[in-house]
């Protein structure tokens, strides 16, 4: 039986202190209630989802109260909670909350520091939060969404981990399309909230790469704008290293010819391996992007052509095409097994400019280590979102990315745990 809240607090020593933090933003209460949560059980964000998923004081008391009242020494979980608070420079309140951790402190004879913060890491680290969008089914509008955090991932042919980012119980989000940039950021903020508080990593990059079936490729996810810092509202693409990739190239069905997709990037992907090891420039011209100009270009041809073009990446430096032109672009990516691809969205942009924009990046350093890639893509995304109203003057503002790698996938798109429901 849990613990009775009597036990640890006295409902009026609770609503003092519910007063205080009535006045305190949730976000900074539901931070610090799960940085306490971490001192006490491993993986609270799978045990207790719903300090992820509700906003009110109920909950704090319910989770420091009732589910988890005492740390393993005796001390009061919520001495603990409070005590973080006294410590965060966000929190205002400082003093009204001092005043009353000092006479409960007092009264149950517990010293300070109530709490230490372990050792933070000062090793700058790469993080990657894999995040799969898929329609719920065909005839529904609603969406699918599960994430998953690398938390140091190491190039070259080293595993990785991955960890699930939990926000409720089963950790499968449903929601209708207007609500998929508040569960994105929401995924984002719980993966960044893992790396500082369970990893101790206060020095990293965050890298959000967005799986979408092949008709969702061509959206402007870079522009969903979602919370910042002083709660502001920022876009992705400003705020991190961001790129779409292939749900369907990752799918073992009938609708993908049982795996070719796949079996196409593989390919291209170990050809195009060891010759970005090769500092020489005898390579490029074999695998620099091919860059499209015409809208009517035949994809069909492309796509059983691809061994002849022998290259690694393609850009639309004249504008995306439209409705199902567009699709099939991003269908011939997968034909032909082509791993990255750059895009101009807007078809007044200049040609000439774009061209030459995005064939710069895909450069020697780019293609040799694929986060310079990202980081320069995110630096031409910045560049046009720090003009403000004058953004959509910009290439950067309507720059489209794809990345797409075989050995970073989140882990139920692995072939060992698909389920092929097809007919024979």
């Amino acid at each position: 039986m849990p613990a009775q809240p009597a036990n640890v607090l006295s409902p009026e020593k609770w609503e003092e202190i519910s007063l205080i933090l009535g006045e305190i933003d949730y976000d900074l209460l539901q931070e610090t209630c799960l940085a306490t949560l971490m001192s006490i059980t491993e993986n609270p964000e799978e045990k207790v989802p719903q300090i992820l998923e509700t906003k009110s004081l109920r909950t704090i008391k319910e989770i420091l109260l009732e589910k988890y009242p005492f740390r393993k020494d005796g001390v009061p979980a919520i001495l603990e909670f409070v005590a973080r608070l006294v410590n965060n420079q966000k929190v205002t309140e400082v003093n009204s909350l001092k005043t009353w951790l000092d006479k409960i402190a007092s009264e149950k004879n517990i010293n300070y520091p109530i709490y230490r913060e372990p050792e933070s890491s000062n090793i700058s680290i790469n993080a990657y939060l894999l995040i799969t969008l898929e329609k719920v089914s065909e005839v529904s509008t609603d969406f699918n969404l599960q994430a998953e955090l690398v938390p140091n991932h190491q190039e070259g042919d080293k595993p990785f981990n991955a960890v699930p980012i939990i926000l409720n119980q089963d950790g499968l989000i449903s929601c209708p399309e207007n609500e998929i940039k508040d569960y994105i950021g929401r995924l984002i903020k719980a993966a960044k909230m893992k790396l500082i508080r369970e990893y101790k990593h206060t020095k990293y990059s965050l890298t959000i790469e967005l799986f979408l079936p092949v008709q969702y490729l061509g959206r402007d996810f870079d522009l969903e704008e979602i919370s910042a810092d002083q709660n502001r509202l920022k876009p992705i693409g400003y705020q991190y290293h961001f790129a779409v990739r292939s749900l369907d190239r990752y799918l073992i069905n009938e609708s993908t010819n049982m795996g070719d997709y796949l079996t196409k990037l593989e390919q291209r992907w170990l050809d195009y391996q060891p010759k970005v090891q090769d500092s020489t420039n005898t390579w490029i011209q074999a695998i620099q992007c091919l860059d499209l100009l015409d809208d009517c270009y035949n994809w069909d041809k492309f796509s059983t052509d691809w061994h002849k073009n022998k290259k690694l990446a393609i850009n639309l430096a004249g504008g995306l095409p439209q409705d199902e032109k567009q699709q099939e672009f991003f269908y011939s990516l997968l034909r032909g097994g082509v791993p990255l691809s750059l895009w101009n969205r807007c078809p007044h942009f200049d040609r000439d400019d774009a061209s030459k924009t995005l064939n710069n990046l895909i450069a020697l350093d780019s293609l040799q280590n694929l986060s310079n890639l990202f980081a320069k893509v995110r630096d031409l995304r910045v560049e046009a979102h720090d003009e403000r109203e004058k953004a959509k003057d910009y290439l950067g503002y309507h720059l489209g990315f794809l990345c797409d790698r075989p050995d970073r996938i989140p882990f139920a798109l692995k072939l060992e745990n698909q389920i092929y429901t097809g007919t024979d």
